[in-house]
Parts: C-alpha cells; sequence; structure tokens
C-alpha cells in the first residue's frame, strides 16, 4: 500500500526461507573466504580465533543466528559510535569492564603474568622443601620442578597453577603439610600471595576468552550481514524482519505516519493478535500503533 513512504522498491519481492538460506548460506562462505585471503586482517584475526570454539557444522549455525539478531548486533556496533575506526571498539571497552577484564591486556600477558608468579629462585627453594615432606608435598615439588623447565610461558603458568590451584582451579586448601609450613612460614607466606594472585589471574584469563570469542563473533556476522543486505539490495527483495522494521518505522516514525494511519483506518475494525507477536515487542509497537 505505501512502499514510498516505506522506502522500499516498488514492488519488492519477499524471501521465502528457503530463498533466505541460500543467501545467508553465500554470505557466510564470502565472509569466510575474505577472512581466509586476508588473515593478519581484522577479519581474517576473528575467524582464526572463532573456529577454535565452533565446529564446522556449528559455525554457519552460529553466524545464522546472528544475523537473525541484526538488531541487536547493530546496536553493539553503534556504542561510542564514530569514536573509533572499529566500529566494535566501544562494544570491546564495555564488555572488559563487564568481565573485569583489563583494558589493553591479552591472553599472551595474562599468561606470561601467571608464569611469572614465582621467579626461579623462589620455585627453586619451593621445590626443594616440598621434596622432603609427605606424598602431596613431593607431588607439589614436581609441578614446581615442571615450571622450572617449562619451554614457554603457558607451560609455566600451568605448572604453577598445578601447584598453587586444584584441577576445578579453585584455591587448594593445604600448599605444604604443616611440619613443613612451620620449619620455612615465609615460604608458605610466599606461596599463599600466589595462590591468590593466580586465582585472580586465571579468573581474568576465563573473562577474556569470552571477550575475545564474542568480538570475533561480532566483526565475523557483521561482514556476513554486510554481504546479505547486498544481496537482498541488488534482487529487490525484503525478508520478514525488514517487513517488521519498516512497518514500525512506517507507522511511527515517517513523516507520513499520521497520513498512513489516516487511510487505514477506515478498513480497520479488528486487531488479531496471535502468539508469535504477543511476545514480539517490535511487533507490539506496530499494534499499538494500528490501535
Amino acid at each position: 500500500r505505501f512502499p514510498l513512504e516505506a522506502n522500499v522498491p516498488p514492488g519488492f519481492r519477499i524471501l521465502d526461507d528457503a530463498k533466505k538460506r541460500e543467501i545467508v548460506t553465500r554470505a557466510i562462505d564470502a565472509t569466510i573466504a575474505q577472512a581466509t585471503a586476508r588473515p593478519e586482517s581484522p577479519l581474517g584475526k576473528a575467524l582464526t580465533v572463532a573456529v577454535g570454539y565452533a565446529s564446522d557444522a556449528g559455525f554457519d549455525e552460529l553466524l545464522t543466528r546472528m544475523i537473525a539478531e541484526r538488531k541487536w548486533l547493530s546496536q553493539a556496533s553503534r556504542i561510542e559510535e564514530g569514536r573509533h575506526a572499529d566500529p566494535f571498539t566501544g562494544a570491546e571497552r564495555l564488555l572488559r569492564r563487564h568481565f573485569r577484564v583489563r583494558q589493553g591486556m591479552t591472553r599472551s600477558a595474562i599468561e606470561e603474568e601467571r608464569a611469572q608468579l614465582l621467579d626461579d629462585d623462589t620455585l627453586r627453594t619451593l621445590r626443594d622443601h616440598l621434596a622432603g615432606g609427605s606424598k602431596s608435598d613431593v607431588t607439589s615439588s614436581k609441578s614446581l620442578a615442571n615450571a622450572l623447565t617449562a619451554r614457554t610461558a603457558k607451560e609455566r603458568a600451568k605448572a604453577v597453577c598445578n601447584y598453587l590451584l586444584t584441577a576445578s582451579e579453585t584455591a587448594r586448601d593445604r600448599l605444604m603439610t604443616n611440619g613443613l609450613a612451620d620449619s620455612r612460614p615465609d615460604l608458605l607466606t610466599l606461596a599463599e600471595r600466589a595462590q591468590s594472585r593466580m586465582l585472580v589471574l586465571t579468573s581474568e584469563l576465563k573473562a577474556i576468552t569470552v571477550v575475545e570469542a564474542t568480538l570475533a563473533l561480532y566483526r565475523l556476522a557483521d561482514r556476513a550481514l554486510q554481504f546479505y543486505e547486498e544481496a537482498k539490495g541488488a534482487a529487490a527483495a525484503l525478508d520478514f524482519d525488514d517487513l517488521i522494521e519498516r512497518t514500525i518505522s512506517l507507522l511511527s516514525t515517517s513523516q507520513s505516519a499520521d497520513w498512513v494511519l489516516f487511510k487505514l483506518d477506515g478498513g480497520l475494525d479488528h486487531i488479531l493478535v496471535d502468539e508469535a507477536q504477543d511476545t514480539s515487542p517490535e511487533q507490539w509497537a506496530i499494534i499499538e500503533a494500528l490501535a
């Protein structure tokens, strides 16, 4: 009825589910191809991060779901809009604050901090001291020995963590048996301080994993959505979500809203609401405008 007022192409076609899936699949394939061709680009790095968390089968499904949530994705890209070249810089700041990850901190930097909680001299002293204790002390001593011979920060951090924390990464109740603790209370104090810091850093490491994976998904989905929108534009097509968005705008914010509602009013007697609309705030906005 009102294509010009709704800013849609006259005679536009509506995508059915099969055609939409086809275009979405092409958009995802194009995104992956572009990311693979430039592995050092932000998109390429995002793909490298994302594939570590999603299987081949789950990856397409994940991006498809993100495209379906494009309004939310668009809001994420507009945090601190216009202030940065990267549209997701604002989202990253927000995520880091929410998950208590220091700004600018990386996974490798946190691993390095965890690895260096106990210096080499302290590790040797603790190793030798624990070697003369009980069976559990000896096991701890071996963990510290592994830390001293580790070739990477990640391996060293894991070995130190094995001593300070449990397998579920909670604080060990006892870092040395009573006899060893009584003979070297200074070593116990050092170990307990390192344990407290290790808990904080391990929590931050988990959090930054969430932040990095989320941002990678944002960037990949954003590019896939661009390809998807370009394909729809070329075909003069709209999907169901487009219809909802354009209708809300037409009935509430467009310059023609009052005239359009006046033209519709004479032909409306009832509004039938089904269970799908009942749980959709966007569709309720249409219902309220019509009512």
